[in-house]
């Protein structure tokens, strides 16, 4: 969703990587459909839309992941050991 309105630029799942909903995004067109729909690819992070992150803890180790209640965040969350 542009800051300024507009229509909506789609960004496929596979391009989402380490992104969460509700991100503020720098995001680049790639493509334009028939029915004059965009396609795009994000090309920054400018704001975090969630400082928490609720889930269940999986310990695999020293480390673990963090699979989230939230079904919009598709992948689960690498959590790093500690040191």
């Amino acid at each position: 969703m542009p800051d300024d309105g507009g229509d909506d630029l789609f960004i496929p799942a596979r391009y989402l990587r380490e992104n969460l909903h509700g991100d503020r995004v720098e995001a680049r067109i790639t493509s334009t459909k028939l029915q004059g729909k965009r396609e795009g690819r994000i090309v920054r992070i400018l704001e975090r839309g969630q400082s928490n992150i609720v889930g269940r803890f999986e310990s695999a180790g020293k480390s673990g992941s963090l699979i989230p209640d939230d079904i919009r965040i598709t992948h689960d969350i690498h959590i790093p050991e500690q040191g």
